[in-house]
């Protein structure tokens, strides 16, 4: 999936407070040798990832004084890591996300699939 064609999938539901919304990560359902992946294996990666696509932030995140060096640590479209802890776990529309504080995310990355947990 293109992360623009991701982001507007969420344009109805706004995060608050000091959050960041947060898709996971989730390897296609097909390898690259071409074998499918059995859905059981499938939808037990998408909770076990803590990488995924930006899709949303609140008004109030990075909006902090100590952000005044620092500058937002990531922004609507960027890949990022996060810990599996943090935030809790939703579906919206049957999609796998993360609502997480905006001190969460630790990494910001161009490359998911290459990020193994």
């Amino acid at each position: 999936f293109t992360p623009e064609e991701e982001i507007a999938k969420f344009k109805g539901i706004t995060p608050q407070g000091w959050t960041v919304l947060v898709r996971l990560y989730t390897k296609p359902k097909k390898s690259a040798n071409g074998l499918y992946i059995p859905d059981i294996v499938h939808d037990e990666q998408q909770y076990k990832n803590c990488t995924g696509l930006v899709v949303a932030k609140s008004k109030g995140a990075y909006q902090d004084p100590r952000y005044k060096e620092t500058g937002h640590w990531c922004e609507v479209g960027d890949w990022v890591i996060f810990p599996r802890h943090a935030g809790y776990k939703i579906q919206y529309n049957g999609i796998p996300v993360f609502v997480l504080p905006e001190d969460a995310i630790n990494v910001v990355t161009d490359f998911p699939e290459m990020v193994l947990r």
